[in-house]
């Protein structure tokens, strides 16, 4: 498991905004903060209405929070990037993500470049990073491996888009128009709490999957969707090498796709009023 690296004290904070959106978030939040603490000028917390002492915490420790009523990840990873756009970058985390000392370095050394001024130093718009997740008191070194997010972006220079054929999806990207590079390091996402909490998040975006009219849902999806999300990431990402963590987590994922399916389907199906799925 990796460690908090200690706050900097060879440079001052980089021109650097860390926006997170929260909504009770203390299970994860004060690690998130951890690994920010002391090399960003800036972070800013976007919260839709926690219960559990997010805000509080938050501001404790430093934090600007901001209440915005939750309209989905979309809007508010949108409004993110607008209220940190005059800073020179900005680092767009989860709740539930937080920043391993390896990936710090990477992301200093970045900054420290750029802000020498020299023509080309940084010659990217955005960078991707690489999502690691954490899970049952271990990595998952291959299940999902590699799994690069455009997370880091000047300011000003992205916009934010969404997954499906309406571009409206629950699964949300950050577009820029100049080049995109990529960081060493490693982004920990502590995902789930517990068995439980992936099944609540599995009823909840198979809901929103088919509110927004992501594809799927149709005999072949139901019937093939969830072996192959299975081999996926256990054969074909070597999710095997993980052990038994690997093995549930290819599980899992398995039948949270068999659930999304059959939403998408019943859906489609009221929607439409035919006692037929095609």
């Amino acid at each position: 498991m990796g460690t908090m690296a200690p706050p900097s004290t060879q440079t001052p904070p980089r021109d650097l905004c860390v926006a997170v959106c929260t909504f009770n978030s203390m299970r994860t939040l004060p690690r998130l903060i951890d690994s920010v603490d002391g090399w960003s000028a800036r972070v800013l917390l976007v919260d839709s209405g926690s219960t559990d002492g997010t805000v509080d915490y938050g501001r404790g420790r430093g934090c600007e929070v901001v209440h915005r009523a939750w309209e989905g990840m979309l809007s508010q990873r949108a409004f993110c990037l607008e209220q940190a756009a005059a800073h020179a970058w900005i680092l767009l985390l989860d709740s539930d993500e937080s920043v391993e000392p390896d990936l710090r370095q990477a992301i200093e050394r970045m900054l420290n470049d750029d802000a020498t001024g020299a023509p080309g130093a940084v010659p990217f718009d955005a960078f991707d990073l690489n999502r690691k997740v954490f899970f049952e008191g271990g990595w998952l070194h291959h299940t999902f491996q590699p799994e690069y997010r455009v997370r880091l972006v000047r300011g000003g220079r992205g916009r934010v888009a969404g997954s499906g054929p309406t571009g409206r999806g629950i699964h949300d990207r950050i577009e820029v128009q100049g080049g995109v590079g990529r960081l060493t390091g490693t982004l920990r996402h502590d995902s789930w709490f517990d068995l439980e909490d992936f099944w609540t998040r599995s009823i909840r975006y198979s809901r929103d999957a088919a509110r927004t009219g992501e594809r799927g849902g149709g005999v072949f999806d139901i019937l093939m969707r969830p072996s192959l999300a299975f081999l996926k990431q256990y054969v074909l990402r070597r999710g095997f090498l993980d052990g038994r963590r690997g093995f549930m987590m290819a599980s899992m994922l398995a039948t949270g796709n068999a659930m999304k399916q059959i939403t998408i389907a019943m859906h489609r199906w009221r929607g439409t009023g035919h006692d037929r799925i095609t």
